[in-house]
């Protein structure tokens, strides 16, 4: 931004407060399962079962990016140079008022003052205090993946998300993708695909009825969802998160 260039980013935490979508460049929606999706992932890294990357790499294989969109925003900064022009100046413009070193330092000091004041007010404000006791229960080192980054995505996975598949798709896509190394850690039972890939195919379905076809919990069904949507095997409904 602050070279006059437009950007093209995931929607994605911080991302949201430095890039306007529209203004700057584009901001990709994204895909993530919702809180409590990774208790088990948690549990197993605090008992040390579960290696760091591995954890890691759990949360990173639900996690997901809407590939056609992010191809149609490619696409309109490609063929537009005055598009191109137009973002640029704004995200330059956009960097010299908000991110100068002396606008920074001033919201430092605000961010102090308000910490400040929540530490002093906390023992006698009720919502206060409610708020420091709503703190993770799990250690904050092995903390569920997607609490920690509950708010990141751009929409959760639940229940009633609808999936469809992706153009192509069958259980010999699915396989030769399950079978990658880059999902080694994260490789998902053909017997279970099977019976969502086969619900899928009578046409768009919920999650809940996905977990229903292929005998899961919500809970495994969203990660199994979540997961496949990152493997692009399936696409996943905006409008129903």
């Amino acid at each position: 931004m602050a070279a006059g260039l437009p950007v093209l980013v995931s929607d994605w935490n911080g991302y949201r407060q430095t890039v306007e979508d529209g203004v700057h460049g584009f901001r990709v929606r994204t895909w993530a399962p919702p809180d409590g999706a990774g208790g088990d992932l948690a549990a197993a890294y605090e008992a040390g079962t579960l290696s760091y990357d591995h954890y890691c790499w759990a949360a990173v294989s639900s996690t997901s990016l809407d590939l056609a969109k992010l191809c149609d925003r490619a696409t309109d900064l490609v063929g537009n140079p005055d598009l191109r022009r137009k973002m640029g100046e704004a995200g330059r413009a956009t960097a010299r008022s908000q991110f100068d070193w002396s606008g920074i330092f001033a919201q430092y000091q605000a961010l102090w003052g308000e910490l400040n004041a929540r530490r002093l007010a906390s023992t006698e404000n009720p919502e206060e205090t409610a708020w420091l006791n709503s703190a993770p229960r799990s250690a904050a080192s092995a903390i569920d993946p997607f609490r920690a980054f509950g708010h990141y995505a751009t929409a959760t996975v639940r229940s009633d998300t609808v999936a469809s598949l992706a153009p192509g798709t069958d259980m010999a896509s699915f396989t030769s993708i399950n079978n990658d190394v880059l999902f080694i850690g994260a490789r998902h039972r053909p017997e279970l695909v099977v019976q969502v890939l086969a619900q899928l195919a009578q046409g768009p379905s919920t999650v809940a009825q996905c977990a229903k076809a292929a005998g899961l919990d919500i809970r495994r069904a969203i990660r199994l969802i979540a997961g496949l949507a990152k493997m692009g095997v399936l696409r996943l409904d905006l409008s129903s998160s």
